[in-house]
């Protein structure tokens, strides 16, 4: 939710920080008055269909996030479905240096 409102406010030319700021000023005044008014006995009527419906819509999340980053690995790397016929690029390494580890030396 974080990086979604980063970016919106990026593209609108607002400060992100601002919202930030301006969101935890509500919540502390929404704790206050939940305090006050001792509002954190009402949670016994929360049932257990409401819990799990938030589970429900979080796994949703979790497994949208995990395909959608699959399907971009794919789309960036794509799998090679037939071993057997030769590749089309060529690798070349770059042994001119004597350390190994850096990362211009290995293929």
């Amino acid at each position: 939710m974080r990086f979604v409102c980063f970016v919106v406010f990026r593209s609108q030319d607002l400060d992100y920080l601002e919202l930030r700021f301006w969101i935890g000023m509500w919540l502390s005044l929404l704790l206050l008055l939940m305090v006050a008014f001792d509002l954190s006995a009402l949670v016994r009527f929360i049932t257990r269909f409401t819990e799990e419906s938030f589970a429900m819509l979080i796994a949703i999340i979790f497994i949208f996030e995990a395909l959608n980053k699959q399907y971009k690995t794919m789309k960036q790397k794509p799998v090679n479905f037939h071993p057997d016929d030769p590749l089309d690029y060529t690798c070349i390494c770059n042994m001119s240096t004597t350390d190994l580890t850096d990362e211009e030396s290995m293929c």
